[in-house]
């Protein structure tokens, strides 16, 4: 009785243990949902794909937690249907980007990654996004040998952990197969590896080049490109915006100008606004297009504080005309142009 009673309550532990490993934590069903014969109610229904990816911020952090969580599985479902949706966020980010940025926020030089990476290819041993967290991780240890500061602290062993980390990024990508190499998601960690190495097998120039022809509409790949260009890295603000036009040329008419924008946006971390060549009638179509195509209201935000940066009047009245009450989001207004001082200015 005793053995019975044993072998039922493991049973249902790992009932319970596969539940959890195939729902998501805000998928509230209950468990009669999930009874032989249920009745296909509304309370019963799966998430939909806007409950699952809301945002794109959201479904960076969606992914960070579930694989915090350890449930490699779910991970792999979450994942995989996120790149079958085609999902673009409201900000314009597409869903491989999404899982690029998660990658790149997630792992660190932390050895417990290169475990949790090794369990969730065990868990799941035809998982292709397993390669891309892997070469994620070995790119963050690379950065994790070389620290973060200018190039006159870096000692010369820790140059060298730098390249050997970023070599090693590099060849995991390209032991990648076929199928996942004609991805844009592999595009994306291929060049941001290849960027940051000086001896990189692959020319960075030629991948950049093959990416954007294929997906020019990818903001990432410019983005990895222009981090690259600012004075803090030896560029100048003039390379900024010659790299930044040529790009906005490449777009599609149905992207109108809004890349313009969207890329020194992008440059915000670098607190750019002021210093940076923008010209700003270009920004100020950037803006209109950004706004009429991507419903995200960080845009009429920001073209508000750009315009009050520029002491524009008519397109700062122009931008807060755009903008509910609800969509007034002062954390994104430029540093020096909060919101309230620029209402003040305008006398509004």
């Amino acid at each position: 009785m005793k053995y019975l009673i044993g072998i039922a309550l493991a049973c249902l532990v790992a009932g319970a243990h596969a539940q959890h490993q195939t729902r998501y934590s805000w998928d509230k069903r209950e468990k009669k949902c999930f009874a032989p014969g249920a009745e296909p109610t509304y309370q019963c229904r799966e998430p939909t794909e806007q409950e699952n990816y809301p945002t794109a911020e959201k479904t960076i952090w969606n992914i960070q937690a579930i694989y915090h969580n350890e449930t490699y599985l779910l991970l792999e479902r979450y994942l995989t249907e996120l790149v079958a949706s085609k999902k673009r966020f409201e900000d314009g980010m597409y869903a491989e980007e999404a899982i690029f940025r998660a990658f790149s926020r997630l792992m660190s030089a932390d050895e417990r990654y290169r475990e949790g990476n090794a369990a969730w290819q065990k868990a799941a041993p035809q998982s292709k996004f397993t390669l891309l967290a892997e070469a994620a991780r070995q790119r963050a240890a690379a950065w994790g040998a070389r620290g973060t500061g200018y190039s006159n602290t870096v000692s010369k062993e820790a140059w060298e952990l730098f390249a050997i980390r970023l070599q090693e990024s590099e060849q995991t990508l390209l032991s990648a197969p076929k199928d996942l190499q004609d991805s844009p998601a592999w595009h994306l960690a291929l060049l941001a590896v290849v960027m940051d190495s000086s001896r990189p097998q692959s020319n960075p120039q030629e991948v950049f080049d093959g990416a954007v022809k294929r997906w020019p509409t990818y903001a990432f790949f410019y983005q990895l490109v222009l981090n690259k260009m600012v004075p803090k890295w030896g560029g100048s603000w003039e390379q900024v915006e010659a790299f930044i036009v040529q790009a906005n040329k490449m777009q599609p008419a149905s992207e109108g100008g809004a890349l313009y924008a969207r890329l020194y946006i992008h440059l915000i971390p670098e607190r750019s606004a002021s210093e940076s060549k923008f010209t700003w009638q270009t920004m100020k179509v950037g803006f209109e297009d950004a706004i009429a195509r991507f419903p995200d209201p960080k845009y009429k935000n920001l073209y508000a504080s750009y315009a009050c940066m520029r002491r524009d009047k008519a397109s700062f009245s122009q931008a807060m005309g755009k903008m509910k009450s609800e969509e007034i989001i002062p954390a994104w207004w430029l540093d020096g142009q909060p919101y309230k001082a620029c209402l003040n200015w305008a006398g509004t």
